[in-house]
């Protein structure tokens, strides 16, 4: 009877502790390297070119949705290791767009900024800070973000032209 009891407490042990433990554990990754930024591009079916600044640190500049993007890593914790990356999208507008409009996308914007740049052309950013930890898929859904982001400003682009 005791046997019969310890082998049903041993069993329920056992559930709980499967029951407890995570479906399909991902990687967390607290910077970002080249080869995680190629690998989530690849994932997602991602299409991309990558150059370097005029630091040595490499960009990745890339269509999703039909949005192209810069990818820019910053924040060098060890070589060819960051802690954040930059999304950026710009518009040609020939520099004449108001700042109200920036100003009242930015206020009604959850995610990313938005500001004119230094010839007067929108950009839109938003920064994924991985320190503390992220997974791949993460990164992945700020990605998609991002492209929602930029599409939303987009159509406040089209209602000022």
């Amino acid at each position: 009877m005791i046997r019969k009891q310890v082998l049903s407490l041993m069993v329920l042990w056992i559930i709980g502790v499967v029951l407890t433990l995570p479906i399909a554990a991902q990687p967390i990754y607290s910077g970002a390297t080249e080869v995680l930024i190629r690998q989530v591009l690849a994932e997602m079916e991602i299409g991309y070119e990558q150059s370097v600044d005029d630091n040595g640190d490499p960009i990745w500049r890339y269509t999703h949705n039909d949005i192209l993007a810069t990818l820019i890593p910053y924040d060098p914790t060890i070589v060819g290791s960051y802690e954040s990356l930059l999304f950026f999208a710009g518009w040609n507008t020939e520099g004449d767009f108001p700042l109200s409009a920036i100003n009242e996308w930015n206020r009604t914007s959850r995610f990313g900024r938005a500001y004119v740049d230094d010839q007067g052309d929108p950009v839109v950013e938003l920064d994924l800070l991985l320190v503390g930890g992220v997974t791949m898929q993460t990164i992945k859904e700020y990605m998609n973000v991002f492209t929602e982001t930029v599409m939303s400003f987009g159509n406040t682009i089209q209602t000022q032209e």
